[in-house]
Formats: structure tokens, sequence, C-alpha cells
């Protein structure tokens, strides 16, 4: 948005903006001048409006992993408190948007009655027959991380409704459907009483938001009438567009960048815990690039309340690798000064951590699961790859990584890989008939093709395949290359072959036993985030939504994230977030139909044209063609044609099988040896 101009600066002289500059959710050139304004349009006076100051300061606080971490904890103070103001101050400046709204907090939004109902009603129906979203901000940067938790039957999910932004049509994301399904779920006959709840909710979330801040909300209706297919509500005044529920579900740190312009983001919160009081285990509002400004409302200093508080649990990845990629990330990432504990438990038995009573939050739940991901679930846990070893380290470092207590390897080739399903045959250090001949520089060592070798099991031998191989008629053409090293593979695109194992030597064959883990181990390791507490600048404000509260945020422009439960539990939800909203290019009739008819008819009509085209300049060279070869046939004597011509060479590569399968790594050494040229 760009910033007006005013006079309380000199041409070019105008301090840096405190992060995003908008207007929309409020603003006045002092507090005294929003307090009064907000006291008119809510009719309450004095205590029952709480405004806290915030400083932007553009350093995100987070744990070493990536993931929230709250500094400062706003809650609610008693019951006279009805609403709370967040803003922010321009310092310098004296115009009308001196002090900026950033949030706004409804805290009895919701009738008590109703948050009871919709809590139990969305917990049942969505673990039932919910389909969960996939989010990127389910996770870290790295996507190590499991902060949704570690059991996939009890881990954090987000639900989506309503209509949304698609990029493919580059407007509502039902544009071209014949059934539009607003309320989705597994069982059809399950939607109407979702559906219905959800919008009875926006009908009374619309009045709270035209009085709150009438100005987003005059831009979030302003097409309402010739896009109403796409709204959700019933009476005059939609501004909602979809709405998405989380249950125990960590938002990394994220914009909401699809939401429309010069809106905003209305949050419902119905949570497990019921009272004033701190509860055991909750979830925090964070905005991670802001902390508590020094003063409150009145100009006198703020209380902030610090202590020593015991840490919490981080789950990380075991990286042993000090040369891969994995560890130059750890090492850019700065490492908290304070020492750390180290453990292992498995999924089934997650250890009991203990409890923080402190405000301060800073001890915050990362984990991060060390196993592959099943591609069979719809779980967050999505690993990175650790390919870019080098060559020197890709046998050394990766057995010592992936050996078992016992001394023997697992029968995956390594936690980072995912096991599709053509990886029938899995790679082993003790299976590989290359690891005794390769020297720590990755070339082949000068007795490797001696007269005699000692792996005579694994050259290739044609008649394994004489009765499985659907190319009989290479057979022949494959006994030429008997002589050479090579892998027992199976074609990956028929399954005639048989998918045992390379044989291993009978000395090797002692110390080959696979072992198949039945239950995802993650490494947990304490911290307490010394690093984030120790520099005052890094932000991590963070509130304390209790149950039917209401918040209104500018997604779109703010930086926010919610903080990671110990245990997060969706089947008993510590907290379920109603995320109201309205996405861009939601503006046309009937979800864009007609908009998007109308462009397939324009490219047909263009398509058409075109091959109109094409076939007249076709039709005009081959006049032209026949008129030339016509003067041709008069004076044949005249005329002698002449077309040099040049020699070919067509050459046809067989292979023994196919198709050609290339496997392990192929160096210059590897062909001087062969006699080949670099």
């Amino acid at each position: 948005m760009e910033i007006p101009t005013c006079n309380c600066f000199p041409p070019d002289q105008a301090p840096p903006e405190p992060g995003t500059y908008y207007t929309h959710l409020g603003c006045a050139n002092s507090l005294k001048s929003l307090r009064y304004d907000l006291e008119c349009r809510t009719g309450v006076k004095g205590d029952g409006i709480r405004i806290e100051k915030i400083r932007y300061t553009g350093k995100e606080g987070k744990t070493a992993q990536g993931c929230p971490i709250a500094k400062w904890v706003i809650r609610r103070q008693n019951i006279e408190e009805k609403y709370l103001v967040i803003v922010k101050h321009r310092r310098g400046h004296l115009c009308h948007s001196t002090y900026i709204v950033v949030c706004l907090v409804v805290w009895d939004g919701v009738e008590r009655e109703n948050a009871d109902e919709l809590y139990s009603l969305l917990t049942d129906k969505l673990n039932k027959f919910g389909l969960p979203t996939k989010r990127r901000c389910a996770t870290n940067e790295p996507r190590t991380c499991a902060c949704q938790g570690i059991n996939e039957d009890t881990c954090g999910a987000s639900f989506s409704f309503g209509c949304s932004w698609s990029m493919y049509y580059n407007g509502c994301k039902f544009a071209r459907s014949k059934e539009v399904r607003k309320f989705r779920l597994s069982e059809k006959n399950e939607e109407l009483e979702v559906e219905k709840k959800l919008q009875n909710l926006a009908n009374h979330l619309s009045p709270m938001y035209r009085c709150l801040a009438p100005m987003s909300f005059k831009n979030q209706c302003h097409f309402e009438n010739i896009a109403s297919d796409c709204r959700l509500g019933h009476n005059p005044g939609r501004p909602f567009s979809g709405v998405t529920a989380c249950m125990d579900f960590c938002a990394h740190a994220h914009k909401d960048l699809h939401n429309m312009t010069n809106g905003c983001t209305v949050v419902v919160s119905l949570t497990k815990h019921r009272n004033l009081s701190k509860p055991a285990d909750e979830q925090l509002h964070v905005l991670p690039l802001y902390v508590a400004d020094d003063t409150d409302e009145f100009g006198y200093p703020s209380e902030v309340r610090t202590c020593a508080v015991p840490a919490e649990t981080c789950l990380r990845r075991n990286r042993k690798n000090p040369e891969g990629k994995r560890a130059k990330r750890k090492m850019s990432t700065p490492k908290p000064p304070s020492p750390s504990i180290s453990t292992t438990v498995s999924m089934n038995t997650p250890k009991e951590r203990s409890s923080n009573n402190s405000e301060i939050q800073n001890g915050q739940v990362s984990s991060t699961v060390t196993d592959c991901p099943n591609k069979t679930t719809w779980r967050y846990d999505n690993f990175s790859d650790n390919s870019n070893n080098s060559n020197s380290s890709l046998y050394s470092n990766r057995n010592e990584s992936f050996i078992n207590s016992n001394g023997s390897y697992p029968s995956s080739p390594s936690p980072s890989l995912p096991q599709f399903s053509f990886f029938k045959t899995p790679f082993s250090p003790a299976s590989n008939p290359f690891s005794n001949h390769y020297s720590q520089n990755g070339c082949l060592r000068n007795n490797y093709y001696s007269p005699i070798h000692q792996y005579q099991n694994y050259y290739y031998n044609p008649n394994i395949y004489q009765h499985s191989s659907p190319t009989p008629h290479l057979s022949d053409y494959a006994a030429q290359f008997s002589n050479y090293p090579s892998y027992n593979i199976s074609n990956p695109f028929d399954d005639l072959y048989s998918n045992n194992a390379l044989p291993v030597p009978a000395n090797e064959l002692s110390s080959y036993q696979p072992k198949y883990p039945k239950q995802k181990v993650v490494d947990i390791s304490y911290t307490d985030n010394a690093e984030c507490f120790q520099d005052s600048e890094i932000g991590g404000v963070a509130i304390a939504l209790q149950h039917g509260s209401v918040l209104f945020e500018c997604a779109k422009h703010e930086l926010h994230a919610t903080t990671a439960l110990k245990q997060p539990n969706r089947l008993s939800p510590t907290r379920i977030s109603l995320v109201f909203y309205q996405h861009r290019s939601l503006n046309k009739a009937q979800h864009g139909l007609d908009e998007y008819t109308e462009k397939m008819k324009r490219k047909l009509e263009i398509n058409n044209s075109q091959s109109d085209l094409e076939k007249s300049e076709t039709a005009d060279f081959d006049s032209k063609l026949d008129s030339s070869f016509g003067s041709l046939k008069d004076n044949p004597g005249d005329i002698l044609l002449r077309a040099p011509t040049l020699p070919t060479v067509s050459l046809t590569t067989m292979f023994p099988m196919y198709p050609c399968i290339v496997t392990g790594p192929f160096q210059e050494q590897l062909s001087c040896t062969l006699g080949e040229k670099p």
C-alpha cells in the first residue's frame, strides 16, 4: 500500500515505517483520540477497553529450528475487560495515522453456550469425516519439525471450507465445478450440520466486524451483490468467502498473501480450558516481529515480568554427518549457549514433559521425526534429502550414521529417502560389490580388474533371465558383457524379474541381518532458547485467546504464527481456531463461470483463426511451387538440376536388457581406468 504524504517530516527525511503501513483496522493521531473513537463504537468505557503498545523490530522470534516462540504474553486481566486493542506507534508523526491498530480482540465475541456447542460438533465431525488440507506453514523452513505431533492419529490438522482463490483460474476454485460443495466432508450427508453452524457463525460475526472496523468491512463487502455465490452467511453484509478450522495446529510464521487487499482476517477461538486462569497447556497467537513497548497507554513504564524458566522439549533430527547439507544449515543457526540434554523416545510412549508455569514462554515444542514419511497418510512430516554429500563420505559416513546398535545394517537405505514402489531391492553397504574397491578419494583401486576377482558371484550371468526375461532376443547379445561386473537389478517397467537382493559373500552374511523398525523414533533435546531472550530486539508478542474470543487481524500484511502444544491431540483439542477470510479475485458471479467460459471461447477463436491462416499459407506455397515446376516442364533442356549428396553413418545401440539403468556414481577416474577419453 502506498504511504500517503504528510507534513510531519521534510521531504525524503521520514524515518522508516514500523512494518507495513495500513489503516483500515483503525488509526488516530493519539491514543486518547483512538480510545474515544472505540468507546463511541462499542458503548464500553473505562477499563472495559484495554490498549497495549508494541514496537516493530523486524527480528523474528523463533527457535533454533525455526519454530514459533512467545516472549511476551498478553492475557485478559478480569471479566470487566471486554476489548483488547494492540497498536503500533509511528515515531515522530503527528498526523491522523500516528497510531495504527494492529489487532482487535473481543473477549466475549461468541456466547458460551454457542462456543461449547461448536467445539463439540467440530471435534466430532472433523475427526470422523474431515478432509485435512496440507499447508506450508505446518512445518519449519527445512521441513524437519514435528510441531503437529508424532502420532498420526492425534496430530494437529487444518480443514478448509468455502471458496478460495485458485492460481489455475485466477479466481474461485469452483469455476468449473458442476456441483459446488463448500463444506466438503468424506460423507456428503454429514455436511449439512457443519455448514449450518458455520454459516450462522458468519452471520453473527458480520455486525461485530462492521462496528469495530467499518473501513475494512466495507472493502470486503464491495462485490457482495455480484459475487454472492462466493460468500458465507445469509444476511446482507457478508465479508467472508471461506473459513479454515485448525485443530491443535501449529502455524509457523507466515503471511496470508492470498487474502484480498485492505481486508482482515477474523479468528474465533474455541478452547478446552474455559477459565481465566492459565492452563497447563495452551496455544498462543504470536506476532514474531514485534516486542512489547516500554510504556503503557498513558506513558508510564510497562510492567514486564521475566524469570528463569525450565526448558521445554525440542525434538530435532540427529545430525551425525559434519560435512552434509543439514550440518551446514545447523552451523549457520546460532546455537543456544545453555547446555542441552538428549534422550530418545518412541512414538507410542512419548516422554512426559514438565509444565511451564511462568508467564514468559521461552520453552516451546519443536519436534523432528527421524524416519521416512508415510505416503499412505496425510501427515505433515516432510523430510529433506541429504544426497549432496561428497563422494568421499558417500559410503563411510552414511554407513556409520545408519548402523544399528547390534552392528547390523537396517533394511532401509536412508531415513531421508522416500520409499517409492519401485525401490523393491533396498541398497545396503554390505551388499554393494564396489564398496571394497573404492579408495577414500572415490577412485577405483588398481587391483579391481585383477584376473581372479574375489567377488565372482557378482558377474553378470545371463542364464538367470532365461525364464523370466520379457526380451529373450537380447540374451545372446548380453552374453558379450559377461566379463563385466553388474548389479542384479530388476526391470522397473515389468514385474517378471525376481526382486531378490544381490548375493552376499559368505564372510559378510553373518553381519547382514536386516531389521525392520516398528516404532518411529525421535531425538529429544532440551533447550531454553537463550539466544532469543538475551536479545531484547528479537520479537515474540503473544496473545492468550480464550474460549469464545474473536480476533481481528490484517494477516495479509503482518507476520503471524501460533505456538506448538506440548501434547497435540485433535481428538480432544486444546484449541480450535476458526479463521474467516476473503481471498483475492473472488468478485465474479457464479464463481467466475461466465468469465471462464468467455475466456475459453476467445481462446478457441484464436486457435481457429491461426489454423485458417496456416491453411491459406500452405495453399499459396503449393500454387507457387506448381507454377515454378510448370515452367521447367516447358523448357526441360535449359536447366540441369543438380543436388549435392553426402554419405551418412547410422548407429544403432543395443543394451543387454532394457531399459538401461545406471546405478552408482560415475567419475572421470573410472572412465580413465576403462581406457576411454575423459
